[in-house]
């Protein structure tokens, strides 16, 4: 080690840079002078010796550094310092989807999710979920506890409590003495009928999933809970993960069509560029195609939503332009390829005739941070070189 290097290296000050967390560790070295017998000439050859080593450092901390890492350091330390603060108030919305504020006052402990979708974030940025509500679904979808396939085996181990099924409940909710209620704003997971009996009880912070990514929605639980660095962990692997799996595949013909079955009337939901799903696309490296407004069915409950485009099933047929599709069916009880080529409509389709329907878990029907990583594992099979 050199005379330049006799600072330790312990305590630790977080940094984001470039969104991503890395770790400066410094220990402030005080120069004590104590006195003793030494001669006036002695201790000026040791000033001499002093001052030229510290020229030597001089020199070196002269030259160019990483002005990113350099410029990121002060944010990062003011970040971590902002972790660390309560109260905080965050941006939300009320139960009618307008814009809204909740104050927390206190680091939550106690967080219960309403959603199925936003529990999967918070258990991957590591908040303190204790209880969640669950779906009526069944494998594959769900274990038979209700808890989504892709985090089940993290709740069982975080001893996160199951408190309904389906419909929401406020008196299951309260039971659990909450100091942080989570709900979605969309999707059949929402809660969001129950804001106002819950929000002057307990902070509820609502959050629109279907207008962001699974990053987005991390990096705002992040922000709610106190852990805004496991909201940027679990990006950061994510993002080494997809480096792994674009470097490993050949990508199919573009462009590409992401799709879900329709429940009850044979036509199709198309999942947009900018979706849960589509983003992973896209990260990959991927062109996703979405069908023309002037295809789109108004009168189905996404209709309204950003992250899909309901599809009727006598104009499915016109939508599908991709080049490959990436079909997906929430009940899995029906391959989803073999649905489409059943399909008169559909079975004429180029992609559907000539075998470019690749089948997608239904787990990636709703896509979190463990969703997410399972679907770049099926991308990676599908196309591996």
């Amino acid at each position: 080690m050199s005379g330049c290097d006799s600072h330790d290296r312990t305590g630790s000050i977080h940094v984001k840079h470039q969104d991503r967390p890395a770790v400066i560790n410094e220990r402030n070295v005080d120069l004590f002078t104590k006195r003793s017998h030494i001669g006036r000439y002695t201790a000026a050859s040791i000033a001499s010796l002093l001052a030229l080593s510290l020229a030597s450092c001089s020199e070196r901390s002269s030259e160019p550094m990483d002005t990113a890492t350099q410029s990121t350091a002060s944010q990062s330390a003011t970040s971590s310092e902002k972790q660390g603060q309560w109260p905080r108030t965050i941006e939300s919305l009320d139960g009618d989807g307008k814009k809204t504020e909740v104050t927390i006052e206190h680091q939550p402990e106690r967080i219960v999710s309403t959603s199925v979708t936003l529990t999967g974030s918070l258990l991957a940025i590591d908040a303190p979920v204790k209880a969640t509500g669950t779906v009526n679904n069944r494998p594959p979808l769900a274990n038979s506890q209700g808890f989504f396939t892709q985090w089940a085996d993290v709740a069982d181990q975080r001893g996160v409590e199951p408190i309904y099924q389906g419909q929401p409940s406020v008196e299951a909710i309260l039971a659990q003495k909450p100091d942080l209620v989570v709900m979605s704003s969309s999707g059949q997971d929402s809660a969001i009928d129950l804001y106002n009996q819950l929000a002057g009880t307990v902070p509820t912070l609502v959050v629109d999933y279907s207008r962001q990514g699974w990053e987005d929605t991390a990096r705002a639980l992040g922000k709610a809970t106190g852990h805004e660095s496991g909201a940027e962990d679990a990006i950061h692997r994510y993002d080494e993960r997809v480096k792994e799996v674009k470097e490993s595949i050949t990508k199919p013909e573009q462009p590409v069509n992401i799709v879900s079955l329709a429940k009850n009337n044979g036509g199709l939901n198309f999942w947009t560029k900018n979706s849960a799903q589509g983003r992973v696309l896209t990260d990959l490296g991927f062109d996703v195609a979405q069908p023309p407004e002037n295809l789109v069915d108004t009168t189905s409950q996404y209709a309204k939503r950003k992250d899909a485009r309901p599809v009727s099933a006598e104009n499915s047929a016109l939508a599908l332009t991709g080049r490959s599709i990436f079909a997906l069916n929430a009940d899995g009880k029906t391959k989803p390829s073999e649905a489409m080529a059943q399909n008169p409509q559909l079975a004429t389709v180029p992609a559907v005739k000539d075998g470019h329907v690749y089948d997608l878990a239904p787990e990636d029907f709703r896509i979190d941070y463990y969703s997410a990583m399972n679907m770049l594992d099926e991308i990676k099979n599908f196309f591996a070189k």
